[in-house]
């Protein structure tokens, strides 16, 4: 039984202050004591026990009520003269009894309560549960401010995610969970700042068609918020609102939850001027004016990793398929790779004459090529550095560069305004011409059948890849394109 379930293990057997584990849910037990009658004989004649999913569903089940009856508890010790008592509401929290097995204490058990509880909802199944978690918990703002401050900000928008997998048309708690991704970051550095962000805006909802009851109501609950603490020590929510001192905005200046900005990330000191997000959605990786190359965490907004190295700014930057490598290019002339796990400088590619402006590397990460303002694409060996073509024909600064996922064909885009296709093995050049001003971008769609360039003439075209002939032109832009790309169905185009 043990094997069959030890992939939960760690939500339905929580670890004491001492270490040890503990089993909190007597029916656990009963199935590793079941009898002879109750579980499967195999070929061997070895008796197997079983947990089946239903089982599964059923102790999440329980488990979610006992971790409700854990808050209960929390919020009946509400003065601070009586902050010292123990709470005898969940189970065995006194002192174990001599015919029981099992025992917790009421901390250990509240402190578990407060990371896994909406988990167990979520995994039950029972409709029931999933909207007492909605409406006692996901929107209950004292409860979101106090889980915070117990466990962090990450661990509650976690719940956000799980809760809106299996309910993805529920509004308000989409909403209550953008507010809280974006303001993470502050959040992350003060749980205080959770009231004041709420009510700085982050829950406006400007962007709605009419306003949610419940969302009022958490506005209303962090317009009012503190938070006051016992003789003990113990956290006590919903105290007097004048019991300590908090930022309180005038206006509501924060960009609102349902807003197409769902996370703002921040920490380059100048401008930004290169993306990528790797194959796997995990994390962000940026070039900066400064020199600097971030990785960042998508899910927490932080920052985890600062490659330095370029002298200058950083106009490009691609990640291999398997997110271990880092390429860069920069107004140094340079290429460069970076370890993408501990930022170290892996190799530094030289050969261009001017500013390298883009760069694109093949899914295995061998090769990488880049485009520079001395009219050159270059193909570069990432394993030693080494330059393996050079292909001149642009007129004009190269300012974008794809690959095919075999490396034998690349496409690049230039200030000529003029899109080529190149053949790695024989350096033969396709010209395609069209665009009535300098092309900022070119991108291959999934199926490397078409090429899709924005260009300052304020257009989006389509190109057969084999042909270079026109199929369509996309027309509406108020400016210069600057960025193209794709979706990985072919459906979506998205420039900008």
């Amino acid at each position: 039984a043990f094997r069959r379930v030890k992939g939960k293990l760690s939500l339905l057997f929580p670890t004491g202050a001492d270490g040890r584990i503990i089993i909190i849910h007597k029916s656990l037990i009963d199935w590793l004591l079941r009898k002879v009658d109750d579980v499967e004989e195999n070929s061997s004649g070895i008796f197997e026990y079983f947990v089946s999913r239903d089982d599964l569903n059923k102790s999440h089940g329980e488990l979610y009520e006992i971790c409700r009856k854990a808050f209960d508890c929390v919020t009946k010790v509400d003065k601070p003269q009586n902050s010292k008592n123990t709470c005898t509401n969940i189970l065995s929290c006194n002192k174990p009894k001599s015919d029981q097995i099992f025992y917790y204490s009421a901390k250990e058990f509240v402190d578990y309560a407060w990371k896994h509880s909406i988990v167990h909802a979520c995994e039950s199944g029972d409709n029931g549960q999933l909207d007492a978690a909605r409406n006692d918990q996901l929107l209950n703002f004292y409860w979101q401010a106090t889980k915070i401050e117990k466990v962090g900000v990450v661990e509650l928008i976690r719940d956000g995610q799980r809760f809106f997998k299996l309910r993805p048309n529920d509004r308000p708690v989409r909403l209550i969970l953008y507010a809280q991704q974006m303001s993470a970051p502050a959040v992350g550095k003060d749980h205080r700042e959770y009231s004041s962000q709420l009510s700085g805006g982050r829950l406006s909802m400007i962007f709605e068609t009419k306003p949610f009851p419940e969302i009022v109501k958490i506005v209303e609950d962090a317009e009012t918020y503190s938070l006051n603490r016992g003789d003990a020590g113990e956290e006590r929510i919903g105290a007097d609102s004048t019991s300590r001192s908090w930022w309180k905005p005038v206006t509501r200046n924060l960009t609102g939850a349902g807003h197409p900005c769902i996370k703002i990330l921040s920490g380059h000191s100048a401008g930004v001027t290169a993306v990528k997000l790797t194959k796997e959605g995990d994390r962000i990786c940026s070039g900066s004016n400064n020199g600097s190359i971030k990785f960042w965490d998508v899910e927490s907004g932080k920052c985890n990793l600062t490659m330095i190295g370029h002298d200058g700014s950083v106009y490009a930057v691609d990640i291999s398929d398997d997110g271990k490598v880092v390429f860069s290019g920069g107004n140094d002339k340079t290429v460069r790779s970076w370890d993408a796990q501990t930022g170290v400088l892996r190799l530094t590619m030289e050969g261009h004459t001017h500013w390298v402006r883009a760069v694109r590397t093949a899914p295995d990460g061998k090769k990488v090529c880049s485009g520079s303002n001395d009219k050159t694409v270059r193909l570069w060996d990432t394993s030693t550095g080494t330059e393996l073509n050079c292909f001149t024909g642009h007129t004009g600064w190269v300012t974008s560069v794809d690959m095919t996922s075999d490396g034998s064909i690349i496409v690049t885009g230039s200030e000529d305004k003029t899109v080529r296709v190149w053949n790695v093995a024989n350096k033969k050049c396709r010209l395609i011409k069209g665009h009535t001003d300098g092309v900022n971008a070119v991108c291959l769609s999934a199926n490397e059948k078409s090429i899709f360039s924005g260009s300052e003439d304020e257009t989006v075209k389509m190109w057969n890849v084999s042909t270079g002939e026109l199929i369509l032109s996309f027309e509406g832009q108020s400016g210069g394109v600057e960025s193209v790309c794709v979706t990985s169905d072919g459906k979506w185009m998205i420039s900008g």
